[in-house]
C-alpha cells in the first residue's frame, strides 16, 4: 500500500511529467483528456512548484544576500572626499579620495590622496592611517559579529526550507493516498449499487407474483437510495482531495487529473532505539535548536567581551607638500607621522554588565528548550512506532472480519437461491460485506501512512521518499 521511489534520472522524470501538463493544459479545451498522475510524479512536482516552498527559497535568496551585505562591510571603499565654501570671507577648496577598509580582526585602514587650496597657499598629499583595538573589538568573532549573524540567520531560513519540504512532501502523499481511497471506495460503492438494483428489480417482480410485498419493496428503494447518498458522499469527498492535491502541486483546478494506483512495498519496522537516534540526528526541530544553543553561547561570550575597556592603537602618517602654486605643492617633500592611545570607556559599563547577564539567561533558556524539543521528538517518534504497530494489529482484523462478512454473503445468497431467506437478508450480507472491505482499505491506507508519518517524524521523508541513503 506503500512505495519508496527510487530515480535515478529525476530532473528528466520531472521535465517530461512538466511537459505532460504542458501539453494537457493546451489540449483541455478540446479534448479534456484527464493527465495522469502518479504519486512518484506528485512529489517531485510540488519539490519544484508549491508555492510555500516557492516563497521559502526566496526567504533563502533574501538571507543570503543580507549575508553578502555584512560581508561587504570588509571590503575596500572608496568614495570622493571633497569640500567648497569660505571661511572668514575667504575662499578655500579640497578634493581628495578616501579608501578605507576594516580587517575581518579588528584594524581599520585609510588612505587619501588629496589636493587643497587655501587664500594663502596650495597643499597636496597622501595620509595613511590605522586603528587597532587593542582589548574590546578584538577578533574575528567579534569584529564579524554581524556576518556571523547573518550566517546563523540564513543556515535557519535554510533548515526551514527543509522543513518545509518535508511537511509538504507528507500533505501530497496523505492527500494522494486519501483520495485514491475514495476511487475504491466509489467503485465498491457503484457495484452494491448495481446489486441493490437488481435486487429491487427482483422485489418488484415477486411482488406482482404476490411473493413479496410492498415493506419489501420499501425496504430495498431506501437499500438504493442509502447507496446513492453514499456515493454522493465519497464523490464530494474525492473532488475536495484532488482540489487539495492540485493546489498543493500548484496546478490549474480545471485541469482533470487521473491518479494511478500505488505499487505494494514491503517495510521492516525499525526498532526503537534506532529510529530515535535517527531522529535525533537529521530531525530539523533538533538540529535548530542545537544551532540556536551555540548562537546563544556565542552571543554569551561576545556580551563577556563588551565588559573589557575600550583602547586603541592610532597610527597616522602623512607624506605632503605645500607651496604658493600647485606644481610646488605636488612635491611632496614634508611628512608627518602620529600614534596615539585612545580610549573612551565607561568606568561603571552597568549596560554592558546588564546585557551580559541577559544573554546568559538566553543561554540557559536555549539549552532548556533544547531538551524539550529532544523530549517531544523522542515521544513523538515512539507514537508513531505504536500507531503502526496497532494498524498492522488492525489490518489483521479487519481482513479476518472480511473473510467472515464475504463467507456470510455467501451463505445468504445460497439461503436466497433455495428460498430459505428472503432478499432482506442478502441485502443485510451485502452491506456487511461492503463494510468489511471499507474498514479493511481504511486500514491498509492508515499504515501506509503511518509509514510515511514515522519517516517524517525521523526527519529522513525526503530521502526515503526518494530512494536515498538517509
Amino acid at each position: 500500500m506503500f512505495m519508496r521511489f527510487h530515480v535515478p534520472c529525476a530532473r528528466v522524470i520531472l521535465l517530461l511529467v512538466l511537459s505532460q501538463i504542458a501539453s494537457a493544459a493546451s489540449l483541455r479545451p478540446e479534448s479534456a483528456l484527464p493527465l495522469e498522475l502518479s504519486l512518484q510524479d506528485a512529489c517531485h512536482i510540488s519539490l519544484v512548484k508549491n508555492k510555500t516552498l516557492k516563497s521559502a527559497m526566496n526567504s533563502v535568496t533574501r538571507a543570503r544576500m543580507q549575508r553578502e551585505d555584512r560581508q561587504a562591510d570588509f571590503y575596500w571603499h572608496i568614495r570622493p572626499d571633497g569640500e567648497l565654501g569660505t571661511a572668514d570671507g575667504d575662499a578655500y577648496a579640497g578634493m581628495g579620495v578616501l579608501a578605507e577598509r576594516k580587517l575581518g580582526w579588528g584594524p581599520e585602514v585609510h588612505i587619501k590622496p588629496y589636493a587643497d587650496r587655501s587664500p594663502t597657499h596650495y597643499e597636496s598629499g597622501i595620509s595613511a592611517g590605522l586603528q587597532v583595538p587593542l582589548l574590546r573589538g578584538r577578533g574575528r568573532p567579534i569584529v564579524m559579529d554581524g556576518v556571523i549573524t547573518a550566517e546563523f540567520s540564513e543556515t535557519l531560513t535554510g533548515l526551514s526550507l527543509q522543513r518545509a519540504r518535508s511537511s509538504v512532501l507528507l500533505g501530497v502523499i496523505e492527500t494522494y493516498y486519501k483520495a485514491r481511497l475514495q476511487e475504491s471506495l466509489l467503485e465498491l460503492y457503484d457495484t452494491h449499487y448495481r446489486f441493490i438494483e437488481a435486487q429491487v428489480e427482483k422485489v418488484i417482480l415477486k411482488e406482482s407474483m404476490g411473493l413479496a410485498t410492498s415493506m419489501d419493496v420499501y425496504r430495498a428503494h431506501q437499500r438504493l437510495n442509502d447507496d446513492a447518498d453514499r456515493i454522493a458522499e465519497v464523490k464530494n469527498r474525492l473532488a475536495g482531495y484532488v482540489d487539495q492535491l492540485k493546489e498543493l502541486l500548484s496546478m490549474d483546478l480545471d485541469c482533470p487529473v487521473c491518479l494511478t494506483p500505488v505499487p505494494e512495498c514491503s517495510f521492516i519496522l525499525p526498532e526503537a532505539a534506532a529510529a530515535v537516534k535517527t531522529a535525533l540526528a537529521n530531525r530539523i526541530d533538533v538540529i535548530i535548536a542545537e544551532r540556536s544553543v551555540k548562537e546563544a553561547a556565542r552571543q554569551a561570550r561576545l556580551a563577556r567581551h563588551t565588559l573589557l575597556p575600550q583602547l586603541d592603537m592610532n597610527v597616522n602618517y602623512r607624506q605632503y607638500g605645500t607651496g604658493e602654486s600647485m606644481s610646488e605643492a605636488s612635491q611632496l617633500d614634508e611628512h608627518a607621522w602620529r600614534i596615539s592611545l585612545g580610549s573612551t570607556t565607561d568606568f561603571f559599563r552597568r549596560a554592558e554588565r546588564s546585557a551580559y547577564r541577559q544573554e546568559l539567561i538566553n543561554l540557559r533558556n536555549a539549552e532548556l528548550s533544547r531538551e524539550t524539543v529532544r523530549q517531544q521528538v523522542i515521544k513523538e517518534v515512539n507514537a508513531r512506532l505504536e500507531s503502526i504497530k496497532k494498524n498492522q494489529e488492525q489490518m489483521v482484523l479487519r481482513r479476518q472480519a472480511e473473510s467472515v462478512a464475504a463467507g456470510k454473503k455467501e451463505l445468504s445468497q445460497i439461503k436466497y437461491m433455495q428460498g430459505l431467506s428472503d432478499n432482506a437478508d442478502t441485502m443485510d450480507a451485502e452491506v456487511e460485506s461492503l463494510q468489511a472491505q471499507e474498514s479493511r482499505m481504511t486500514a491498509e491506507v492508515d499504515y501506509a501512512l503511518g509509514i510515511y508519518q514515522l519517516q517524517a517524524a525521523m526527519g529522513i521523508l525526503e530521502s526515503f521518499v526518494m530512494g536515498e541513503a538517509p
